[in-house]
């Protein structure tokens, strides 16, 4: 295919440029390069599994910057403890520590019922029932009893008589 130069050489004749065949292996390699790819994509879809949460043995621990404990929380806290020494003591040290978070949980809980402006009690008294079921093979009934006992001191910390 003849192409005019725009630059014409000094007698104004017309330059012709050879067509260039383009061999088909090229577009060989164009499609296997793109196949190559697409393996290579499948498998690195293979090798990157995505753990299910039943796969998870324990679940990923989240890192929360400490509470500031104001002396409130902490008398809440002495309250939800008390008489329950013994029973801590018995569990292993998993039960212990779930014991002890959801403890922190509730005490929390508690603390922001109170600083409202209406008292919940029922709500609070739920807080505790909810807090003393982890204790494994304990009655109904001393659950019950045991969370409104310890509802009324609490409410005697922030109400005194």
């Amino acid at each position: 295919m003849p192409i005019n130069n725009p630059q014409k050489p000094e007698g104004g004749h017309k330059v012709e440029v050879p067509k260039v065949q383009v061999p088909e292996k090229i577009f060989e390699k164009e499609s296997s390069v793109s196949e190559a790819l697409e393996d290579k994509k499948e498998i690195v879809k293979k090798k990157v599994e995505i753990p299910t949460p039943s796969s998870l043995k324990q679940p990923p621990k989240v890192l929360t910057a400490p509470e500031e404990r104001d002396e409130f929380t902490i008398q809440i806290e002495k309250v939800l403890e008390e008489d329950l020494e013994e029973v801590y003591f018995n569990m292993s040290p998993d039960e212990q520590k779930k014991f002890k978070e959801k403890g922190e949980e509730t005490a929390n809980g508690i603390r922001k019922l109170l600083e409202s402006v209406k008292t919940r009690t029922k709500e609070i008294i739920e807080l505790i029932t909810n807090w003393l079921k982890v204790i494994p093979g304990v009655n109904k009934f001393f659950i019950e009893q045991e969370a409104k006992i310890k509802a009324n001191k609490i409410l005697n910390i922030k109400n005194p008589k």
